[in-house]
C-alpha cells in the first residue's frame, strides 16, 4: 500500500541506473541494446521531475548474472557503514517509483505497490 501522505519520493539508483537514458526506460518504456527483453514503461511516463548525484554509506557489491542482458548484477549492502556507493537520486512521483520497483523485480508496471511510510519509518524497504 502507498502512502496518500507521499506525493513524491527519492530514488536512489546505482549501477546501470546512473544512466538517464538507462534510467528513462523505466518511464518510458523500450528496450536497450543487448537486452533480451524490454520494460513496459511506467503508467505515467513523465520525466523524473529532479535528479543529483550524490553517495551513500553502503557497499556496492556484485553477484549473479541478470537474465535481461546477462552482465553482473550490483546491489547494495544494508548494513550502513559498510562503505560507500555513488548513486544518482531522481524525484519521481510515488506512483512511478511503484511501477520502476516492479519493472526491477519483473513484475508489470501497477503489480507492485511500495509502502512507503514503512521505507521512511525504516531507513529502506526491500522490495
Amino acid at each position: 500500500m502507498t502512502s496518500g501522505a507521499v506525493d513524491v519520493v527519492w530514488y536512489a539508483s546505482f549501477g546501470s541506473n546512473l544512466s538517464r537514458a538507462r534510467f528513462l526506460h523505466y518511464l518510458k518504456g523500450g528496450r536497450l541494446e543487448g537486452q533480451d527483453i524490454g520494460h513496459a514503461g511506467a503508467r505515467d511516463p513523465s520525466d523524473p521531475l529532479d535528479d543529483r548525484m550524490g553517495t551513500i554509506a553502503h557497499q556496492l557489491r556484485f553477484g549473479g548474472e541478470s537474465r535481461r542482458w546477462g552482465g553482473g548484477v550490483a546491489f547494495v549492502d544494508p548494513a550502513p557503514g559498510t562503505g560507500r556507493a555513488i548513486v544518482r537520486m531522481w524525484k519521481v512521483t510515488v506512483q512511478q517509483f511503484c511501477d520502476i520497483a516492479a519493472q526491477e523485480n519483473g513484475l508489470a508496471p501497477g503489480e507492485l505497490e511500495v509502502d512507503v511510510a514503512a521505507a521512511e519509518r525504516r531507513g529502506w524497504l526491500d522490495v
